[in-house]
């Protein structure tokens, strides 16, 4: 038997739970009991404490990797996966024809491409043109309504008819009577004998009435004017005539220069594929007749590099000559130096 002075178990778990504040265990439980109990939930305890923590460290140690975004209300933000490029829409002008396509195929769309540009390019010169009549009508801010009646009032007045004239006569006397009232000023209407002293003198020396002499003058002035319309109206078609004569020369002119140069040089291709988009420009701002001497200058002028040999067999490299005293201009080392060149040498 145990004496008085052995603590018991029950007693040592009484002291340990006074010393955390809980309450001390009442009860009476056999010792061997609590013993054993004690074992088990110490084992127990460790067992999922250490479990707990180990899971816990391992999650800690795979979320550590992880920037986490915590929201405004305390909730984590789910990261935005990056988006993927939007792929480039085809260019059915300007892509690759593929390889694979017979020959005839090929060509068709060559030639349906070179129509599309074409077309296209005279699209551009049109709106181009657009956009400047539409620019100046909004510069001199003119309405829709205002520039429908230039329009009626120009066809009538260039319409021959006297009927019609007389109508655009009458609209611009309103015109003009409405803007002297806009102004508050009185409308001055100009002497028709102001340009003829002759009538003038008549009416002064009583040899005519001024009725009659105003009737005189009005028909001469009327006379003067029609001819001066007319001419400049002849003056206008015959500038357009030569105009488009000069135009059709020169494509004519062009168009021979280029069967000749596809002849006698087999770059001919290279060539015009470097000048036309470098002369399109400059064609603009010189006559048509000089359209043809210039490109022949500037093809003349152009020197390709030359062509590397066929793949795996090396090419032929000339000898080099030996530069004289001076100095001299080296060989282009690419089709773009060649083609500025060449350009220079014109301006030259």
């Amino acid at each position: 038997m145990p004496t008085e002075t052995s603590e018991s178990v029950l007693d040592a778990i009484n002291d340990a739970l006074g010393e955390s504040g809980a309450e001390p265990v009442e009860t009476e439980v056999p010792a061997e009991a609590t013993e054993g109990s004690g074992e088990e939930s110490q084992t127990e305890g460790t067992d999922a404490g250490t479990q707990e923590g180990e899971q816990t460290g391992e999650d800690a140690e795979g979320k550590g990797d992880e920037e986490i975004e915590i929201g405004p209300d305390g909730k984590p933000i789910e990261a935005k996966k990056p988006e993927a490029e939007p792929a480039r829409p085809p260019d059915p002008l300007n892509d690759p024809i593929p390889k694979d396509l017979a020959q005839p195929t090929q060509q068709r769309i060559r030639s349906l491409i070179k129509t599309a540009k074409e077309v296209t390019a005279e699209r551009d010169t049109i709106q181009g043109n657009l956009n400047e009549i539409v620019g100046g009508l909004r510069a001199a801010n003119i309405s829709p309504a205002q520039y429908g009646e230039i329009v009626s009032w120009f066809a009538l007045f260039n319409s021959g008819d006297v009927a019609q004239q007389e109508k655009a006569l009458e609209l611009g006397e309103q015109l003009m009577d409405q803007l002297a009232t806009l102004l508050g000023r009185e409308r001055k209407v100009p002497d028709p004998l102001s340009a003829h002293p002759d009538l003038q003198q008549l009416v002064q020396q009583q040899k005519t009435t001024r009725e009659i002499a105003v009737q005189l003058a009005i028909q001469r002035n009327s006379q003067k004017f029609r001819t001066t319309v007319q001419t400049q109206a002849s003056q206008t078609a015959q500038t357009q005539q030569q105009q488009e004569q000069a135009l059709t020369q020169a494509r004519t002119e062009l168009t021979a220069l280029g069967n000749e140069l596809q002849q006698r040089d087999p770059r001919y291709a290279e060539k015009k594929a470097l000048l036309i988009p470098a002369l399109r420009e400059a064609f603009k701002s010189m006559p048509p007749a000089q359209w043809a001497p210039t490109f022949r200058n500037a093809y003349n002028a152009l020197k390709l590099p030359a062509r590397s040999g066929p793949v795996g067999v090396p090419a032929q490299q000339p000898l080099r000559a030996k530069q004289p005293a001076g100095g001299g201009r080296p060989a282009p080392a690419s089709a773009l130096d060649a083609m500025n060149e060449a350009l220079s040498s014109m301006k030259g």
